[in-house]
């Protein structure tokens, strides 16, 4: 990272106008501080556990949680205070380029900010976000001994830095146009980029646009008369045009003003006048004052007649020049102060300005206007409509004679939380969704929007009204969850306490459970950098095997020498490089496509940090079941143990690869479902001619649930089938006794599916929908496994009064096995046989493992 690069427009200056020394950061330090701030982060707890249910709006469209419009300092603030309190399904959104955000090294011209260089700002209490951190790393920990102020260019790099550190999903060149009510769905925002503009649907909106977010630059009316070319005021662009040997007026004794003044200065100007209305000049920066913890946090608490005394007093004190910056003007004879000088008239002549000052009339080259900003809302477009809705400070009080402002009056009255307060109480649900982040608040919430003195107070407040109310308004999701939750935390069945005690099993907590956790754990996010297939497209089980093993009891070393054997056996290829990103407008076009594998699980990766993994299923899900057969079923298998982990990269990498895998098969129905009963589809195949006289020397499944599910014959078969809440059940039973009856390799994958897809159905908008696809992937492989009826009742009876070995036992076997399908049922199978205390599934978990015939 970088500093903007500016030039400097004169070769040489006097010492007084030469700017701080400008080097190269240490590209590597700030790498390695990055890492820091991401190793600090994971040591609070971030980010905390997905819980915003994601919504789509009518039109199909995922609803952002958030859109934040800004993203210079205020808008990556909160988008990282919102990241912390994972509320991540957010958007940040700004219309100018990447690294130009904010006025640092666009329209600023001060050399440095004028705050202290140990205020902290946007690191949200965390040491190694600080600008420091960043200072010391950039240029070295003596650097900031010496600095005195923060140089602006490196606030930008700084800023720039914080954003990628912390990924914030910030979108530039996007511009805010409209908002406007969609009743259920929240806000509706019409945003406008190069391609055009477009609704961008969102429940919340923040709006972080700093100083000029509530009105505009503040430009006297004989000023906008005269032609453009004659005057620039200081909310423009930095280059003004030529000044150099030109005499100029500057307009305005503030902080702005003698920016102006030393900029002149130092493009060459030949003469300098500075006027300012006041008899004095401002020498107290009330921003100074106000920074202590008592006044930021209380001051939205205290009653209107309080708040209205505070800012008209402190509306009193004009921000004063730095010393610097007026030091370097005074310094230079070609500046003269005027104090007290009324401006009586402007007047073009020819290509100059006739300037007329406390009677005194002059000539001038050029005008520099430094008067600030006036808050007019109704010179903001996007909240033009919203304005006659809105509460302002003059509808709620009437200060006494002579505390009169009509300025003050015009600002919005906002509520505890910076939402926009309606005049009509129906209207509260639509605005109290607006959250006005910048100037616009401060005599609402204080000094803790418009800068980095107060942000560290303003920024949490932001953020956990807009959690609360999230959270408020899903409450009856919430508890529908809690009402739903049996997560069995503890296992006290008699076969766990006879594994403990024959030692098959290590104690939970022991050194060896703990190596062996550890151990998975790191073989796990090594898989990630692999491919999910390997050479002939056949699937990469490595990442589910290791959990299956290791929660059947396998130890550190042996995951280890299995991790080694598998990699050794398949040569199993790094991932591919990356390719095009993807969005979530256009990843539906890689669907199918395993070249672009990467890019899904890179697609992925993010929409699982901002919704979380069980949102990620929920809002994708829906896209993925029809393609369930996708490398014969295993992205399922792999989601699967994603969702067994509670891991959400697993999550993330499932998903990728059942994009990049997915496989969709015929379904066209003859008519309306006719059976409930899964046996009744697979029966009708048996008795098919077509299916009867498939010849077809595939090897791998996939090939064979594409070739099946591809014909004719098939394309009819599951719409006959009708589901409801029983059907995973009956599904589940009819893989069992196919199983039972062959013992094979493929129906094995009935067995193990059907418990993937129960693990994984209460994250699917419709799990009704992905049981039925799964159970079209079984039929389009049953003519492989030769179409065998399944197993008679009665022989179903004779098995279940088998007498298996015990689960610590068939489980040992599995681990010491190098057959990653006898890690994957024997899991499967004792899993549902805990779920439903049903003897068979013991019995083919054996019989898998030869511990029975």
């Amino acid at each position: 990272m970088h500093p903007v690069a500016e030039a400097d427009p004169a070769a040489a200056l006097p010492a007084h106008l030469r700017r701080p020394p400008s080097a190269a950061p240490d590209a590597a330090a700030l790498d390695r501080l990055a890492a820091r701030v991401r190793r600090d982060l994971a040591y609070l707890e971030y980010p905390p556990r997905a819980w915003v249910p994601p919504r789509r709006a009518a039109d199909g469209a995922l609803v952002h949680d958030v859109v934040v419009v800004g993203a210079g300092l205020s808008g990556l603030a909160i988008a990282f205070g919102l990241m912390r309190r994972r509320v991540s399904n957010i958007l940040v959104i700004d219309k100018a380029p990447a690294g130009r955000e904010g006025p640092w090294v666009t329209t600023a011209r001060m050399d440095t900010l004028r705050s202290p260089k140990t205020l902290s700002g946007p690191d949200g209490g965390l040491p190694s976000l600080t600008y420091r951190a960043w200072h010391e790393a950039a240029y070295g920990e003596a650097a900031f001994d010496a600095l005195d102020k923060i140089d602006r260019r490196d606030w930008m790099a700084y800023l720039a830095w914080y954003r990628a550190t912390l990924d914030l999903p910030v979108e530039n060149g996007r511009e805010l146009l409209a908002v406007a009510d969609a009743g259920a769905d929240g806000l509706a925002l019409t945003v406008a980029d190069a391609a055009g503009t477009r609704i961008v649907h969102a429940r919340k909106l923040v709006l972080a646009t700093g100083v000029d977010g509530c009105g505009r630059p503040s430009v006297p009316p004989e000023i906008a008369a005269l032609p453009e070319g004659l005057w620039s005021h200081s909310a423009g662009a930095a280059d003004v045009g030529p000044l150099a040997g030109r005499t100029v007026a500057v307009l305005g004794a503030g902080a702005s003003g003698f920016d102006f003044a030393v900029h002149a200065l130092r493009e060459g100007a030949a003469r300098v006048v500075l006027h300012a209305r006041r008899p004095v000049l401002p020498r107290a920066e009330v921003l100074a004052w106000s920074n202590f913890p008592g006044f930021l946090t209380a001051f939205a608490d205290l009653p209107d007649a309080e708040r209205w005394r505070f800012m008209a007093r402190m509306r009193e004190l004009a921000p004063p020049p730095t010393q610097e910056m007026f030091d370097r003007a005074a310094a230079d004879p070609r500046f003269e102060l005027r104090l007290g000088s009324r401006i009586e008239a402007l007047v073009p002549d020819g290509d100059a300005v006739r300037l007329v000052a406390n009677g005194v009339p002059e000539r001038v080259d050029r005008l520099l206007v430094a008067t600030g900003y006036s808050a007019e809302l109704e010179e903001r477009p996007e909240l033009v409509p919203l304005l006659p809705r809105i509460r302002r400070w003059r509808d709620l009080y009437a200060p006494p004679a002579g505390e009169e402002d009509a300025a003050l009056g015009a600002y919005p009255y906002l509520g505890k939380g910076f939402e926009l307060l309606a005049a009509d109480p129906a209207d509260a649900g639509f605005l109290g969704r607006v959250h006005l982040f910048n100037t616009g608040a401060v005599p609402s919430l204080g000094p803790v929007c418009n800068g980095v003195t107060g942000l560290k107070y303003g920024v949490p407040r932001v953020v956990d009204a807009i959690a609360r109310d999230l959270f408020v308004e899903d409450s009856a999701v919430h508890y529908d969850r809690l009402a739903a939750f049996d997560e069995a935390t503890v296992d006290a069945s008699a076969d766990r306490v006879a594994a403990i005690r024959s030692g098959l099993v290590p104690l939970a907590g022991s050194r060896v459970g703990v190596e062996a956790r550890a151990t998975v754990e790191r073989l796990i996010a090594e898989t990630r950098t692999m491919s999910a297939e390997f050479p002939g497209t056949l699937a990469n089980h490595l990442p589910m095997v290791l959990e299956a093993m290791a929660r059947l009891g396998a130890s550190g070393p042996r995951l280890e020498a299995y991790f080694h054997h598998y990699n050794t056996e398949h040569a199993v290829p790094l991932l591919a490089p990356r390719g095009a990103p993807l969005t979530r407008e256009t990843w539906r076009d890689a669907l199918g496509d395993r070249d672009r594998e990467a890019d899904l699980r890179a697609f992925f990766d993010g929409e699982v940090r901002r919704l979380g993994g069980s949102g990620a299923i929920r809002v994708y899900g829906g896209d993925l079941s029809p393609g369930v057969a996708a490398s014969a079923l295993h992205g399922l298998m792999r989601l699967a143990y994603g969702v067994i982990r509670a891991d959400e990269a697993e999550i993330a990498a499932a998903l990728g690869y059942w994009a990049a895998t997915f496989l969709p098969l015929r379904d066209e129905p003859a008519g309306p479902p006719d059976t409930d009963d899964p046996a009744v589809l697979a029966l009708a195949m048996r008795a098919d001619p077509v299916f009867q006289a498939l010849d077809f020397d595939g090897h791998l499944l996939w090939h064979w649930m594409r070739h099946v599910g591809t014909r004719d014959a098939f394309a009819p078969l599951i719409g006959r089938l009708a589901v409801d809440a029983g059907t995973l059940d009956r599904v589940t039973a009819v893989s069992a006794a196919l199983y039972a009856e062959t013992m094979t390799f493929e129906a094995l994958h009935a067995v193990t599916g059907s418990h993937w897809v129960r693990v994984v159905a209460p994250h699917f908008a419709d799990p009704l929908a992905l049981t039925k696809y799964f159970w079209r992937a079984i039929l389009s492989v049953y003519p492989k496994i030769g179409m065998p009826l399944p197993a008679s009742a009665e022989r179903m009876a004779e098995l279940r009064a088998t007498t298996p070995p015990p689960d610590a036992e068939i489980a040992a076997a599995a681990v010491a096995s190098d057959d990653e399908h006898d890690h994957s049922l024997v899991f499967s199978a004792l899993q549902e046989f805990r779920r439903t205390a049903d003897p068979l599934y013991r019995v083919l978990a054996a019989r898998r493992v030869g511990l029975l015939p």
